[in-house]
């Protein structure tokens, strides 16, 4: 950590600039720059400007980005083993106490030691530096490090052919001796009046002094202030004509403080108060939020209140709320009961304060209404209907659109709109999902804010699957995913899941389920939290996952509480008898869901939306609840699950297998979409009693994992031709077996069952060893291609009948408590192929390697080095040594050994730069040796080596590392690369 704190012109940011020049010139690591601003003492704005400086020439989405200083330092981790230096310019705009001061301070807490803060500030810098200095990890530079000592003034003099007492009075400050230096004793004032203002039209004046009392300024904003036409070039061409005056990349100029404070001291307060005014008004619709600023500044009451109103015409306002409270609290107190500035309250307060913003909204309205104000009382009402639909505050929907129906009235369309919203929302409140779409589709385009795009596109998607139609509604939750906030997105990708499940696309929904998790617990609120695990516990229990399902359980219950709300309640409930049901406990399925109606009942309200997705759970486990679902009108895919529901009853209470047997494929799609495994397979195995060619298809995909399941059908079901049936798919299934087989290749070849090496006297037989070689190497082959490979030597006959008994041997090692005659787990055999599989219980190593290799890329395109590093370190972990290390030189096994070995070296010297930029520079340097010894050519290893003896502070290690570095690069007749110079210079030594 560096700071650097003095006073305006003490040539800061000049010594700044020069330092990133060096850097440039000859890099150490990365700068990324950022000058602050006011705005900034809002954390969210300040890490949305931290943000982008760290990712310079990416576009980044304003309202997607909210980082915190974790996210702000994993940002700056994942760079290793880059350094990167934060330089933030001006930070004493950002106030001690502010967010976003207490986001600078979680951020220098939590620095990785690959990064480093540069702070530039007139004043003391707002965060807390003590144990930072105890630890000697500060440097600061002051105003006596800037200023020129005497001897440095009298160079500067003779420089400027000048008599140094000329500069006496100057005190040392760079900017002022330049000055003096320049124009004279006369000082700073009279050289601006008279070498720069003198020499101008009044209306060059004026522009100057709007860009001065204004603070910043582009030329359409001179423009209007002054009253004249104003190119961009001929503005810039005015302002590069006065010394110090800057501009960004936007063509907003500033002057330098020096001449800025001067004319401010010139310009009668009368003068001043008028050009802030014109300045403010033309911001108004510009920058609502500037525009309040300066109209406060120049007491224009009136213009003020514009301001404010032009600021909040829309529910969603473009401003940190702290940035809203802090314009509100500036204010003059005569001004604060106008109902504009109540309303800039109410937004302001929303936030944190959602209940008082509500009331404040109303008492605004109401205030409205009195004075006549439709416009503002339109204002007030959406802002209402906006905080109690986010907040799903039924009473205060009902309330603010019985107050738009009250200004549709009128001639506003706004309000009409409103208004036929409004139904549309009582209307989902009632579980009526016809007429949601029946007044959505009197909403004309335009007619209501951007803001409700994605809500109304969620209620449509919500209502379309309430009615059995998932694709129209896939369509429509994409649409709201896409144009909502990012608040909102993980409440709106649930929807989205279900739509997909019920679409018969379980798969793309479950790869769904833990981004959107993520998601709402960093947006959401605790009940969508809640809901989602919930959500996700139906799912996984349907597709029989039942150990993730659990866990998703025990988490919703926790963040839920001990009294969820209703919904809450009955999701929960729900999720827990899905899970019942995959694990067989029935009954325990049958209380909760009795005990969930009893509370909750059926056909009450919007409960309905969520009730249908669970028709098969109630109508098969509850049989009072079947003439509710005989008689309730449903939609496509919700009829299907009924019909095949009641299939499914008819096999169990009647031994009926005829409604089984006629489902069609639509059928099928909705009973892996919304019934639990086991009822799944159960009723597919019926239906293929009764020879339904389907449901035998059904039950020939299951994977052999599932033959528990089936198991268990087999010998507790009542209806005898299930039983049959189930036994005879047993036949026809492999055995899993009960404990975990280890196939590890990664270094000697190896298998372990339970934990323990196999001891049979068959797995020292080399061709044993071979085949199992082969098999983890092609995975899925020809038997021929096996023998061939083994046996080279040996006609095809020969050949195949090695195989067949080395085969038997095999199979033996892997299985040895298999029943003869039964079809084999591990390694499979159909017809003229084998396959090795990867299913659990096995594990094979180079594939838990592959797993861990592709986790961890996924995580750092994500920017997460956190979670990298522990995929990258559980790839370390499974690399024992070269692949299949015992098998010789075979060329089958040669190029999977190097690849494996190239990805071994890159993810230990990736998890080796991430540790040692978390401080552990012992774990990078033994990861350093582990690549070194696998592949002693490699410069990123090397130079690994090399950074972390420097790291802990043993710099002649360091140096011995580089030298054989080096060395190693002059034999390979190859330059060092850009990383290996930048160490060298840090060491003190040319590259």
């Amino acid at each position: 950590m560096i700071t650097i704190v003095a006073g305006a012109g003490f040539g800061k940011s000049t010594a700044v600039a020069a330092a990133l020049r060096d850097n440039a010139e000859s890099p150490q690591g990365d700068d990324c720059w950022l000058t602050c601003e006011p705005a900034d003492n809002d954390a969210g704005h300040l890490a949305f400007g931290l943000w982008s400086a760290l990712h310079p020439g990416t576009p980044v989405d304003r309202a997607g980005v909210r980082p915190g200083a974790a996210a702000l330092t994993e940002a700056i981790w994942a760079r290793a083993p880059r350094h990167v230096c934060l330089i933030l310019d001006d930070v004493h705009d950002v106030h001690r106490g502010s967010s976003g001061a207490q986001l600078l301070d979680e951020l220098l807490r939590s620095l990785p030691t690959n990064g480093h803060m540069l702070l530039v500030a007139r004043t003391k810098p707002p965060v807390g530096l003590a144990r930072a200095r105890a630890l000697g990890h500060v440097a600061d530079v002051t105003e006596a490090d800037l200023a020129f000592t005497a001897d440095e003034i009298h160079a500067f003099a003779a420089m400027r052919h000048i008599d140094s007492g000329q500069l006496e009075q100057v005190g040392g400050w760079p900017a002022l001796a330049e000055l003096t230096a320049g124009a004279g004793s006369n000082g700073v004032g009279e050289f601006l009046f008279e070498e720069v203002l003198a020499r101008r039209s009044p209306v060059d004046v004026e522009v100057i002094e709007t860009v001065a009392l204004v603070g910043s300024a582009d030329h359409e904003l001179a423009a209007d202030v002054a009253g004249i036409s104003l190119s961009s070039n001929d503005f810039a061409h005015l302002l590069s004509d006065v010394p110090m005056a800057g501009h960004d990349d936007g063509g907003w100029w500033t002057l330098h403080p020096l001449w800025a404070d001067a004319i401010r001291n010139r310009v009668h307060p009368a003068r001043r108060r008028d050009i802030l005014r014109r300045a403010g008004r033309a911001l108004r619709v510009r920058d609502p939020m500037r525009a309040i600023e300066l109209l406060v500044d120049s007491d224009a009451v009136e213009a003020l209140v514009e301001a404010v109103r032009s600021l909040l015409e829309t529910p969603w306002v473009d401003a940190p709320a702290e940035q809203l409270l802090a314009a509100h609290r500036r204010i003059p107190v005569s001004a604060c009961d106008r109902p504009e500035v109540q309303l800039l309250l109410a937004a302001a307060t929303a936030p944190t304060n959602p209940v008082a913003a509500r009331d404040l909204l109303r008492h605004v309205a109401d205030l409205a209404e009195s004075i006549g104000d439709d416009r503002l009382g339109l204002l007030a009402v959406e802002r209402l209907v906006v905080l109690c639909h986010r907040r799903q505050d039924v009473a205060g929907v009902i309330d603010a659109f019985a107050r738009a129906d009250r200004l549709a009235t009128g001639d506003h369309t706004r309000a009409t709109a409103l208004v036929v919203l409004g139904k549309a929302l009582l209307a989902e409140a009632a579980g009526d999902a016809t007429l949601v779409l029946h007044h959505l589709d009197r909403l004309a385009t335009g007619e209501l804010d951007g803001y409700w795009l994605a809500p109304v596109a969620w209620m449509r998607a919500q209502a379309l699957l309430a009615l059995g139609h998932p694709g129209a509604a896939l369509a429509e939750s994409t649409i709201a995913i896409e144009s909502a906030p990012i608040g909102l997105r993980g409440e709106f990708a649930m929807l989205h899941v279900n739509a997909l499940a019920l679409a018969g696309r379980c798969e793309e929904a479950l790869d769904l389920v833990e981004s959107t998790i993520e998601l709402l617990d960093r947006y959401g609120t605790i009940e969508a939290r809640a809901m989602a695990r919930g959500q996700a516990v139906q799912r996984l229990a349907i597709v029989g996952q039942v150990e993730c399902a659990r866990h998703y359980l025990e988490t919703a219950r926790d963040i839920a509480g001990p009294e969820p709300p209703a919904p809450v309640h009955a999701n929960l409930a729900a999720a827990e008898t899905a899970l019942a049901i995959a694990t067989c406990d029935e009954d325990r399925a049958r209380d909760v869901m009795a005990r969930s109606i009893e509370r909750h009942p059926l056909g009450v309200g919007r409960h309905q939306y969520h009730e249908r997705r669970r028709l098969a759970l109630s109508y098969v486990l509850l049989p009072a609840t079947r003439r509710f679902w005989d008689e309730e009108p449903l939609g496509p895919v919700f009829l299907h699950a009924r019909e095949s529901a009641q299939a499914l009853v008819a096999v169990r209470e009647d031994g009926d297998l005829r409604l089984a047997g006629r489902l069609r494929a639509s059928h099928w799609e909705s009973a892996w979409a919304m019934m639990p495994l086991p009822w799944g397979i159960e009723l597919a195995l019926a239906g293929s009693a009764a020879g339904s060619e389907l449901a035998t298809e059904a039950l020939s995909a299951l994977p052999p994992a599932r033959s528990d399941v089936i198991h268990a059908i087999a010998t507790r079901s009542d209806v005898p031709a299930v039983s049959r049936r189930a036994a005879d798919v047993l036949l026809t299934m492999p055995q899993v077996p009960t404990h975990p087989v280890h196939v590890q290749a990664l270094g000697p070849l190896n298998v372990a069952r339970a934990g323990r090496a196999v001891d049979d006297p068959n797995w020292r037989r080399g061709r044993v060893r071979s085949l199992l070689a082969f098999l983890v190497t092609r995975r899925s082959t020809t038997r021929s291609a096996a023998a061939a490979a083994l046996w080279p030597d040996l006609d095809e006959a020969a050949a195949d009948r090695n195989l067949r008994v080395t085969l038997s041997y095999l199979h033996g090692v892997l299985e040895p408590g298999r029943p003869s005659g039964t079809p084999t787990f591990v390694v499979r055999t159909d017809g003229g192929r084998l396959e090795l599989t990867d299913q659990r219980p096995v594990i094979i190593d180079v594939d838990e390697f592959e797993r861990a290799i592709s986790a961890a890329a996924v995580e750092q395109q994500r920017g997460a080095p956190a979670t990298e590093v522990r995929h990258l370190l559980d790839a370390v972990t499974c690399y024992r040594g070269p692949f299949l290390a015992d098998l010789g030189n075979e060329e089958w096994v040669l190029d999977e050994r190097d690849r494996f070995r190239v990805a071994f070296v890159a993810a230990a010297v990736r998890a080796g730069e991430l540790v040692l930029a978390s401080g552990d520079a012992l774990a990078a340097r033994d990861l350093a040796a582990r690549a070194i010894a696998e592949e002693p050519w490699s410069e990123p290893a090397r130079r690994l080596l090399v950074a972390a003896y420097l790291e802990s502070g043993d710099r002649a290690a360091a140096r011995r590392a580089l030298v054989a570095c080096r060395a190693m690069l002059e034999d390979l007749g190859v330059r060092a690369e850009p990383e290996t110079e930048i160490l060298a210079r840090r060491l003190g030594e040319s590259p």
